[in-house]
């Protein structure tokens, strides 16, 4: 909805006329007036406020009656913090939005645009964990056309940690480099293991062992549209059911997707990931309220 009205404007929440933290930017759009509707709910809440304010602390009424008010009046205030909770969450799509469309629109040759995704486990027999795997969609510019390659990443005995998300990039950005990729820029939802001190710390480091540049890691609200990643998901399952013996193992997963043909466009690597180190990060957590950040060559 993209209404001239700043309350009700989803697509560009907001153009908040009394406040500037809920504004966007943006030529596309001007919020010209405020509905009169708009007014009024300020107006109704601010009053519905008031009046249990006032009978809270109103000695007169039974004690019964001014807990439940103020109760109410706490209440009020959870709802007016929603309200804005709603606001902010409008804001970040938006940004969100426009972010992804400049990165895709000005994205130089010989750079990608990497989409991170964990896929649900394989455990077709409800086995107690399943085989953990990994998916990365790249959409690369070359030669001024725009091209796209997966990964999947199959790991043997590990848990989905910041480590071995690394250790995945890391593996990815080594073949990119060997396709003459020079810079990337990253996208993922906000799971720990991605959106975290010990992940983001390491871009320079990952930049620097493969050869192929982190610009940016962008992070995706939690409840937005499906992933990039999830029709390969989709089409590795497919062939994992069909395929003519039992898949349990990694190993098995692996010959799976890699027989009797490899998909075009795909990446298979069956990985094992060194064991973790101790992080060495030690700062507060800087991460939690973050979803933009960028990285110095």
């Amino acid at each position: 909805m993209e209404s001239r009205f700043s309350d009700f404007c989803r697509s560009f929440a907001l153009s908040d006329p009394h406040e500037p933290a809920f504004r966007v930017d943006n030529p596309e759009h001007k919020n010209l007036r405020r509905n009169e509707k708009c007014k009024k709910m300020d107006v109704a809440i601010q009053v519905m406020s008031g009046l249990v304010h006032k009978l809270a602390a109103n000695k007169e009424l039974s004690v019964d009656v001014r807990r439940k008010m103020g109760r109410n009046e706490e209440a009020m205030e959870i709802y007016k913090e929603r309200i804005k909770d709603m606001k902010a969450h409008y804001m970040r799509l938006t940004h969100m939005h426009y972010t992804k469309q400049s990165i895709l629109e000005d994205l130089a040759d010989n750079h990608a645009i990497l989409y991170l995704d964990y896929a649900p486990r394989w455990n077709p027999n409800g086995q107690k964990k399943g085989v953990s795997w990994h998916v990365i969609h790249a959409i690369a510019k070359v030669s001024g056309r725009r091209v796209a390659h997966y990964w999947v990443h199959i790991m043997k005995d590990s848990e989905q940690t910041s480590s071995v998300v690394v250790q995945i990039l890391v593996a990815a950005l080594k073949d990119l480099h060997r396709m003459g990729i020079a810079g990337v820029h990253l996208q993922s939802h906000t799971a720990g293991y991605y959106r975290c001190e010990e992940t983001l710390f390491s871009m320079n480091s990952v930049s620097e062992k493969t050869g192929v540049q982190v610009k940016s890691w962008n992070f995706d609200e939690e409840d937005t549209a499906v992933s990039p990643t999830d029709r390969i998901i989709a089409v590795v399952q497919r062939k994992m059911r069909r395929y003519k013996h039992e898949v349990v193992t990694a190993q098995d997963m692996f010959d799976a997707i890699v027989e009797p043909r490899l998909l075009g466009g795909l990446s298979v690597h069956l990985m094992s990931a060194a064991k973790e180190e101790k992080s060495t990060v030690d700062v507060d957590d800087v991460t939690d309220d973050l979803s933009d950040f960028a990285f110095d060559e």
